[in-house]
């Protein structure tokens, strides 16, 4: 496991900084992979032990159940654009392997009625924008830590306007570190449960060249978690970084769960996705809050530790509100 560490440290020091071409795009690889993560603010932690962690951070995808299996619809409240998001993933962790967990998934995003106008600004119908990607990756359980390392395949397509196909490929090399003050202060041990994460992300494109996209980023999260007999709080907050630019983002989100029974607990939270924390030239943080940042609020019911359904409703100051609603099965 230090073998596996030190070498995606060295990753993350020597490639990461020579990110090339800015080409944008890609930005369906942020949207929420569940209705838990929309409402707690796109944290990287908030999907951890399920395989759609695949998405931000394939060391968040170790799970201790042989077999998880999760699903995404999210639509949104002004069907003008016909928008619309969907995801599956499937994790799964082999009897004789037990310390890697595997995972795959499916996003689909596609938007069916964007209008398309000539230099005139005559109306000449409409275009469509679809997204597609394949994902997969693997995570190893050490000592007190994970690492995971993911790929994704994902495809762009514009129609009726004269773009080409175009294709990329995603590689990401994650870390998380369970329970810290357990592992280094052991004295601190009943205090709340500390986790970190990191995870580098890097896109490439058909060419095989680096590219900078919405999605090409880094990723630090914080994760705190306390725990009673019939009660539990989880507060997730991260620090997102472009890659190729100044701008970052922060990201929060906090749950309560009850248990009232040992076969049925409910959660609720909320929790806000992207807060900017530099400004670009000719812009104001107030600017850049109005146009990307969420509130978002939700409620889990975990039914007899099989069953997970989440619904959770997204508002944006200025674009088109969301609503998502997940599920998962573990067996």
């Amino acid at each position: 496991m230090k073998i596996i560490a030190y070498r995606v440290f060295l990753f993350i020091i020597v490639i990461y900084p020579l990110r090339g071409t800015n080409i944008g795009g890609l930005s369906f690889m942020n949207i929420p992979t569940s209705a838990v993560s929309s409402y707690l603010g796109n944290t990287m932690a908030s999907e951890m032990g399920f395989p759609s962690a695949l998405v931000q951070n394939p060391a968040n995808i170790w799970q201790h159940q042989k077999l998880k299996l999760s699903f995404l619809y999210r639509d949104n409240t002004n069907k003008e654009l016909g928008a619309e998001y969907a995801n599956v993933f499937l994790g799964w962790n082999f009897n004789y392997i037990k310390k890697v967990s595997f995972a795959l998934g499916l996003i689909h995003y596609d938007i069916s009625k964007i209008e398309r106008y000539d230099d005139l600004a005559n109306f000449l119908g409409y275009f469509q924008y679809t997204n597609w990607a394949v994902l997969g990756g693997l995570s190893l359980k050490g000592s007190g830590m994970q690492g995971g390392v993911g790929f994704s395949y994902i495809n762009q397509d514009f129609t009726n306007i004269g773009y080409e196909n175009e294709q990329f490929f995603g590689i990401d090399l994650g870390f998380n570190m369970d329970q810290v003050q357990k592992t280094f202060f052991p004295s601190l041990s009943k205090f709340p449960d500390l986790n970190l994460s990191y995870v580098s992300k890097t896109v490439l494109s058909q060419a095989g060249d680096l590219v900078r996209t919405a999605s090409s980023n880094s990723i630090f999260g914080v994760q705190v978690v306390k725990k009673w007999d019939i009660f539990s709080v989880l507060w997730n907050t991260d620090y997102l970084s472009q890659s190729g630019s100044d701008m970052g983002f922060l990201r929060s989100g906090i749950q309560a769960k009850l248990l009232p029974h040992e076969k049925f607990e409910i959660g609720v939270g909320g929790g806000y996705n992207r807060f900017p924390v530099n400004s670009l030239k000719g812009t104001t943080d107030g600017d850049l809050r109005k146009y990307s940042g969420k509130w978002s609020v939700g409620l889990t019911l975990d039914l007899v530790k099989i069953l997970e359904i989440s619904y959770s409703y997204e508002r944006h100051p200025v674009r088109l509100d969301s609503q998502y609603i997940s599920f998962r099965f573990s067996l």
